[in-house]
């Protein structure tokens, strides 16, 4: 718990950075900042601790000890408000501020092995993490030749010296020499997944532009008028929306596959092709009879996955005088009556796709009702109603009908564009800049006013 704790931590402290950045773009110096940053402040910490010590010690370490802690203080203070400006340049003045003290002490105190030598290998190591081989380097000669200096000045020890002194040495070249192998293999790694997360991005482009090219392009089918508007919370969504002609009758359909994500993705085109295929090719008319195919092809894609996932799913059959049946379990579906300006609800209580397999004798909800000359029916997926503000509030289904609500009272006919243009704009007005954390699809499908009625 508190290592995840201070991973969590460590991750978002270049948080204060704006968004588009360079350092948040720049792996390495991204790295490098949050180190600097994490370091210093623990350096800091320590050096508050240890004051009241250097406070009733007295002498010269005073002035330095305040001197390094104004400095340090000084540095974060410049990161947070410059937004990381010459943070490079920062770290070089504080890993020598770190040699400076470390030498310093020990001339004070002219005894070899000087308490200090353990810092050496700290700040060489933490100078080549922050910076890399070159400051590291430069730590490790200044500290060795600073060493040597006070070896042979020291009053105590004098016969061991020399063997103390190559001992610190030795070591310190050795701490040098693990870092420069650390910091190669995590360069390499890191390019590897680099080129990995390019590879999945271009992946994902790939299925997203397929995806996109998949939703259909005519605006009317029969005598229905449709549109709609998708957002994926990631590049490949789970989201699904569908409209077909074939004889004379027009499909509609809606779904949500579990998740979200290329996964998500592949199994609603799945069920796009296979919907599609059932329709079109052999001739499938039954709204009922083309659910249970679904789900059972559904069903057994999973299950050859060895994945856990369901879909939500809606399918609706109009003949070209408005009669509607539908089946399937989705979001309530609602109809909004051009003749009383009313708004009709109705469930979607059937099944999920993928939980079970069905046979002919399952039951399988489905409902009729007529759709009149510029009646719409209105859907939508859970990524409308679940979006949320910054209080934590959802957008919810209430906001939702009031939206549609308005619509009327500020139109004489229904506008399927319209409707869509202005609940997008109340839930992005609702969210305020939250980011979206689930796909969003609204559909909306009006018969045209020239259509025959029933």
């Amino acid at each position: 718990m508190k290592q995840a704790l201070l991973h969590y931590l460590f991750r978002y402290l270049d948080a204060y950075l704006p968004a588009n950045h360079s350092i948040l773009n720049d792996s390495t110096k991204r790295r490098r900042l949050r180190l600097f940053i994490a370091t210093a402040s623990i350096f800091d910490l320590i050096l508050f601790i240890r004051l009241p010590a250097a406070i009733d010690i007295g002498g010269v370490r005073l002035p330095l000890f305040l001197f390094i802690l104004t400095i340090t203080n000084l540095a974060l203070i410049w990161l947070f408000i410059t937004n990381a400006k010459g943070f490079q340049v920062l770290i070089w003045f504080f890993v020598a501020i770190g040699i400076l003290h470390n030498l310093v002490d020990s001339y004070l105190i002219p005894i070899f092995p000087s308490r200090t030598i353990p810092f050496m290998y700290m700040i060489i190591l933490s100078a080549y993490l922050l910076s890399g081989r070159w400051l590291s380097f430069f730590a490790f000669a200044t500290l060795s030749v600073g060493y040597t200096f006070i070896a042979f000045k020291s009053t105590l020890n004098t016969d061991n010296n020399s063997i103390m002194l190559t001992n610190a040495i030795v070591s310190g070249l050795m701490v040098w020499v693990l870092s420069g192998i650390y910091d190669y293999f995590r360069e390499t790694t890191e390019q590897k997944l680099i080129a990995l997360n390019q590879e999945r991005d271009k992946d994902l482009k790939l299925a997203a532009q397929l995806q996109n090219e998949l939703v259909p392009q005519s605006k009317q089918y029969g005598p229905y008028l449709i549109s709609a508007r998708n957002h994926s919370a990631i590049a490949v969504g789970g989201d699904y929306y569908e409209a077909l002609r074939s004889g004379n009758y027009s499909w509609f359909a809606i779904g949500d596959v579990s998740g979200h994500g290329l996964q998500a993705g592949m199994l609603s085109m799945q069920i796009r092709s296979m919907l599609m295929y059932l329709v079109t090719e052999l001739g499938y008319n039954n709204p009922r009879n083309i659910l249970v195919e679904l789900n059972n092809s559904f069903y057994q894609t999973v299950r050859k996955l060895n994945i856990r996932s369901y879909m939500t799913f809606l399918l609706a059959r109009l003949d070209d005088n408005g009669r509607l049946l539908f089946t399937g379990s989705h979001q309530k579906v609602i109809i909004l009556r051009a003749a009383d300006k009313s708004i009709e609800i109705i469930p979607a209580q059937g099944i999920w796709l993928g939980l079970a397999h069905l046979n002919e004798k399952s039951r399988v909800f489905e409902f009729e009702t007529d759709l009149k000359p510029n009646d719409m029916i209105f859907l939508f997926t859970d990524g409308l109603t679940e979006g949320r503000n910054q209080s934590g509030e959802m957008f919810g289904f209430d906001r939702v009908l009031n939206s549609l609500r308005h619509s009327f009272e500020l139109s004489e006919s229904l506008d399927e564009e319209k409707i869509i243009d202005r609940i997008i704009v109340e839930f992005d007005n609702f969210c305020h800049g939250q980011d979206i954390e689930d796909d969003l699809t609204i559909f909306c499908i009006r018969r045209l006013s020239g259509s025959n009625s029933v």
